[in-house]
């Protein structure tokens, strides 16, 4: 009966180890709404800046990121230059030539939405 004390303490003690080692790690999971990017866009971005341990994915308009505290300081402050507006730019190229005269006229124009 002393051994299976014995075995059923150590065992008690691996758990609660395990438990505080996994409460100390204070990883965090969020969701986060993007507007004007999709998650494709600025995943590639911020992969770098994740531990192996921490999980970035995507969906549409949501990042779902599993990670530390400084990890989430980090993307908070770079996720506002990534997720901007698309800037639409329209180039036209027209091309016209009077094959019975002598007039040849080029023309390029541009437009771009701010």
């Amino acid at each position: 009966m002393n051994i299976f004390k014995s075995i059923l303490l150590i065992i008690v003690i691996l758990v609660a180890s395990l438990i505080s080692n996994l409460a100390s790690a204070e990883t965090e999971f969020k969701i986060i709404s993007l507007k004007h990017r999709t998650a494709n866009d600025v995943m590639p971005a911020l992969e770098p800046f994740m531990h192996p341990d921490e999980l970035l994915t995507g969906s549409d308009y949501n990042l779902f990121i599993r990670a530390n505290p400084d990890t989430f300081a980090m993307i908070e402050r770079i996720l506002p230059t990534l997720d901007v507006a698309r800037q639409n730019l329209r180039i036209t190229i027209s091309n016209s030539d009077v094959s019975n005269g002598t007039q040849s006229d080029f023309g390029l124009s541009g437009r771009q939405n701010v």
